[in-house]
């Protein structure tokens, strides 16, 4: 069973809300601190330093904060909207 399928059936026990980031977006490819954009990497490279904070990432741990910040705008931007409709796309910052 994969992850989503896994957050789908928590969501339908718990009163919870499931926000799903697409499976394209490029998660690992911006600094989770400052949001720096570095571009694709293989998939070989586990750790990655961020040439304009100097942090040193773990690629699965910026995957990761990227990720949740990505879920908690799109559940920000639900209770500005009245339409109902979910933000998929991915904006970048700067």
């Amino acid at each position: 069973m994969s992850w989503r399928g896994i957050g789908e059936i928590t969501s339908g026990i718990n009163p919870e809300t499931l926000i799903v980031v697409p499976r394209y977006v490029p998660t690992s490819q911006h600094c989770s601190l400052c949001s720096y954009h570095w571009g694709k990497l293989y998939l070989e490279v586990r750790k990655i330093t961020c040439p304009q904070c100097g942090v040193v990432w773990d690629r699965d741990h910026n995957d990761a904060r990227n990720i949740e910040a990505k879920g908690l705008a799109t559940l920000n931007s639900l209770s500005l909207r009245t339409d109902g409709v979910l933000p998929v796309e991915w904006q970048e910052v700067g």
